[in-house]
């Protein structure tokens, strides 16, 4: 808690949260926040385990899928496949930028030779390792220009 500094009888104020510097420096930084978590649902594999594949959710109203998080990077947010459009509107620097198109490079294949496929179909592929450790990279170069910045949801 903050105190107003007016005194007693101006009472007491909860701290407010300052977004960190390098959200300020996005001008979408809730779609920011929805392409971290779809990193992070794909840099983790018990997740999608718990979730994708066996769909235990962590609360009643919940879903997600991959299929959800394809759609959040190629199409709602559009950061994949070329992420130079969303420097400033979405990502920060060139880490993130590289760090993406290289998920791309690696998750575009799967995609193309896929399909609809049910998740299990993906997450089984021999493939998905290389997607997992691409979205780590990105989900840490994210997460490292993102420093004090909005924390994303539960994955």
């Amino acid at each position: 808690m903050v105190t107003t500094g007016g005194g007693p009888n101006l009472g007491v104020m909860p701290a407010v949260e300052q977004l960190g510097p390098s959200m300020n420096e996005v001008q979408f930084p809730e779609m920011r926040a929805n392409v971290l978590s779809a990193i992070r649902a794909l840099a983790d594999r018990e997740y999608q385990q718990r979730v994708w594949l066996e769909r235990q959710y962590p609360h009643e109203g919940f879903y997600d899928d991959l299929d959800q998080r394809i759609h959040t990077l190629y199409d709602d947010c559009a950061v994949l496949p070329d992420p130079r459009r969303r420097i400033g509107t979405v990502l920060i620097d060139n880490d993130e930028l590289g760090a993406l198109a290289k998920l791309d490079r690696v998750l575009s294949p799967l995609l193309d030779d896929l399909g609809n496929s049910p998740d299990s179909v993906y997450v089984g592929d021999p493939r998905w390792g290389a997607v997992l450790t691409a979205a780590r990279v990105a989900l840490a170069a994210m997460t490292r220009t993102n420093n004090g910045g909005i924390e994303t949801a539960d994955v």
